[in-house]
């Protein structure tokens, strides 16, 4: 039986939780309150930036974005510098607005409500042309539904596949690319989007307020509507795209920014030879992770450790990656850049880079980048890589991994055949020197 005293030690302590609660409240609020003052001000400040006569855009694109997507955004500020341009950054269920204008980037506000922002906007300045370059992170149905109801020309950049599924890489159960299956209800009963979904996690991306598949492409349905142009930098992202939505037909529209991205990369020394040393040595290039090939690429050394391979060949990373999930088997070179990656190339006397990406790829910033400074690359036979170096007798494309063979092949047996083929093209292109 429980005395008064505890009764009383029980209310005291409910008493205090809920007044701690209310007091975290009213600080939020206070502090979004705030936040919304300072952007007010910061919005009216707008017409007097010295750019009201110049083109205006908004862009969306989440906040801690990285390659291809971040390129892209980059790449089309640094190209259009005479433009002003107000990016909006994924907050989870808000957004940071920034202002880029005459070469130079304020910050306008943090922490605000998206479709507050999206019409203070409008309302304080004429938009020209609204750009989504990504909606990771963001509120789907909240952002169409504003966009929706603004008569403003709307671009849709299509970096991945997300708005066909909120797992973004189209990865099954067996972590294989699905090819998007013809009937939904496929899609309704996959167990890698109910345990994505359930965790509010999609490989390290948030997704908002997700119901059902079906409701989240009605979503991007509307949107594809609403939009102007929809654009692709490959067949196999326009293909698939087409497959889900009839609303882009017509407006699909190529576009190769993204190699500009790469343009300024320095070119090896046009006396280093790959092949000069005995052992072949490969460089993945990219980031660490599972979709970009990090397992098969922790196979390929055990295919080496178990048929002593190591004088023939030896592998290396370059990159990012986080050191917790590095495999210390295999030599890390360190990140890269512009000005750097030659150089780790021809430091470490690098033969071949390699690109093992298990997903269908919309572009693969990486792989363009190891094509401009000139060495020779291995792709698999999947995504959009291989449209790109068809034609290049510097790179390889292991042809027998393609979107319906991955499925039924392990890691190891994929592992075996990137490996015994990466040796083969070497041997054949050592000749050729």
């Amino acid at each position: 039986m429980i005395t008064k005293s505890i009764k009383n030690i029980i209310i005291k302590y409910q008493i205090l939780s809920h007044t701690l609660l209310y007091l975290r409240i009213k600080k939020y609020r206070l502090r979004q309150f705030i936040y919304v003052q300072i952007y007010k001000r910061n919005i009216l400040k707008l017409p007097h930036l010295g750019v009201g006569s110049q083109e205006t855009v908004m862009i969306f694109v989440m906040k801690h974005v990285t390659g291809g997507t971040n390129s892209a955004t980059k790449t089309l500020i640094e190209n259009n510098p005479l433009k002003c341009y107000f990016i909006m950054r994924s907050h989870k269920e808000l957004v940071d607005v920034e202002v880029c204008y005459e070469g130079r980037s304020e910050t306008a506000g943090t922490h605000i409500d998206p479709v507050y922002a999206i019409n203070s906007i409008v309302k304080a300045r004429r938009i020209n042309k609204i750009i989504i370059q990504q909606l990771i992170d963001f509120n789907l149905s909240k952002i169409v539904n504003a966009l929706e109801t603004i008569n403003i020309p709307i671009e849709v950049y299509l970096h991945d596949f997300f708005l066909i599924c909120p797992t973004v890489f189209l990865l099954n159960e067996k972590n294989r690319f699905c090819n998007l299956p013809d009937d939904i209800k496929e899609c309704k009963k996959c167990i890698s989007l109910q345990l994505a979904v359930k965790s509010r996690n999609i490989k390290t991306k948030n997704v908002r307020n997700f119901h059902d598949i079906v409701t989240w492409r009605q979503n991007s349905a509307k949107l594809f509507k609403a939009s102007s142009k929809v654009i692709v930098s490959s067949m196999i992202t326009e293909n698939i795209y087409k497959r889900a939505f009839s609303e882009i037909s017509g407006k699909v529209v190529y576009s190769y920014e993204l190699l500009k991205c790469s343009e300024n990369f320095r070119k090896l020394d046009s006396t280093y030879n790959p092949f000069a040393n005995k052992t072949i040595k490969i460089a993945m290039v990219g980031s660490w992770i599972y979709e970009k090939g990090k397992d098969i690429f922790e196979k390929m050394q055990n295919v080496i450790d178990a048929n002593n391979l190591k004088e023939t060949v030896s592998l290396s990373f370059i990159g990012y990656a986080d050191p917790k999930y590095f495999d210390k088997r295999i030599e890390y070179l360190g990140k890269y850049n512009s000005e750097t990656l030659s150089e780790i190339i021809m430091e470490n006397n690098v033969s071949i880079c390699l690109i093992p990406s298990v997903v269908c790829e919309t572009f693969c910033i990486a792989a363009q980048d190891c094509i401009e400074v000139g060495i020779p690359l291995i792709v698999l036979g999947i995504g959009a890589m291989k449209e790109r170096v068809t034609n290049n007798q510097k790179c390889h494309i292991v042809a027998q991994l393609t979107e319906d063979t991955i499925q039924y092949l392990t890691d190891i047996e994929m592992a075996d055949i990137i490996l015994h083929e990466t040796i083969e093209f070497a041997n054949k292109s050592r000749k050729n020197i």
